[in-house]
């Protein structure tokens, strides 16, 4: 691409908000394969969101980090996930467990940049989820590339964002607990399969309202960058809500339409703990007799539970 090009990613980096004060250095790292003519100007924005937080955070701990062997017999992957324990403060209610994990490196079975594997996290030794690390490629947003950008991988794809996954907790008692991260079972003749991980847990007190949703995300409609393999679009809107509150939700109204016009309602039912998230696809709404290029949808929560939400 010429000089004039550009794209955008966004991520939510709350969980960081007890260091982004006063002065931070923040560090880009590159690496890539592209000739020693070409170069990037990378720049950072932060949108800050005055007010008081979903919950106060209390502490933070830096579990798995580093690139790993996988497939070695002689030497596992399990030498370095190994169980970390983490004491839980008497304050906290919530932790939330974020996990970059990606494969690289290519072996008899294209592992482990090209193989589906998967992970497991474990709480004091009970399962508390299991998910594949692999990621469709072909519907990157960041389109076209040259090379093998739309074959499917190890939880990245080129150019593209790699989110973080998350496992929350609210079942904990205060003092020493275990977290520990196991790879599927596998072993090569010649490995030089690796597994990026960078795992870090942060424990949060009580949430500080107990009726309180958010839109987290418009995907469509939405002129980001990021979401334009599901734009433009004029019917069902889609949107992703979370629970902030302490109180389970069943059920979230929306209001919605293009700003100036009458804005429709839609309630949609389901289950929510804290920190839970659903996508959410709302009817058609009517479009007036004339729009123009400027015309802005709109959306946001009238309800909670039939209720006022506590974060107006």
């Amino acid at each position: 691409y010429n000089s004039s090009w550009n794209f955008n990613w966004h991520m939510d980096v709350t969980d960081y908000s007890m260091f982004l004060r006063d002065s931070v250095e923040i560090e880009y790292i590159h690496t890539g394969y592209e000739g020693t003519n070409v170069g990037w100007q990378i720049t950072i924005d932060f949108t800050i969101i005055e007010g008081t937080p979903t919950a106060n955070p209390i502490s933070f701990t830096q579990l798995w980090k580093g690139n790993f062997p996988y497939g070695n017999s002689s030497n596992s992957v399990e030498n370095y996930l190994t169980p970390d324990t983490v004491a839980i403060d008497l304050q906290c209610v919530y932790t939330k467990l974020r996990l970059l994990h990606t494969g690289h490196g290519a072996d008899a079975n294209n592992c482990s940049e090209f193989c589906n594997k998967y992970r497991t996290i474990k709480f004091d030794g009970v399962t508390m989820n299991t998910r594949a690390r692999w990621r469709t490629c072909g519907e990157n947003a960041l389109f076209p590339q040259g090379g093998t950008w739309v074959y499917d991988r190890g939880n990245w794809c080129p150019g593209n964002i790699i989110q973080p996954d998350f496992t929350t907790s609210t079942t904990l008692t205060p003092g020493d607990h275990i977290f520990d991260m196991d790879m599927q079972s596998y072993i090569v003749g010649s490995p030089s399969a690796v597994e990026a991980v960078d795992g870090q847990l942060f424990q949060y007190a009580a949430p500080n309202n107990s009726v309180d949703a958010s839109i987290e995300e418009v995907y469509h409609p939405s002129t980001m960058k990021e979401y334009n393999r599901l734009n433009p679009i004029c019917y069902n809107p889609l949107v992703v809500v979370r629970n902030n509150g302490s109180t389970a939700i069943s059920s979230v109204t929306f209001k919605y339409g293009l700003a100036g016009s009458a804005l429709q309602s839609y309630t949609w039912n389901g289950a929510l703990n804290y920190g839970d998230t659903s996508s959410v696809t709302l009817p058609n709404f009517s479009l007036p007799a004339t729009t123009t290029v400027n015309s802005v949808f709109k959306v946001y929560i009238d309800q909670v539970n039939s209720q006022a939400d506590q974060y107006a």
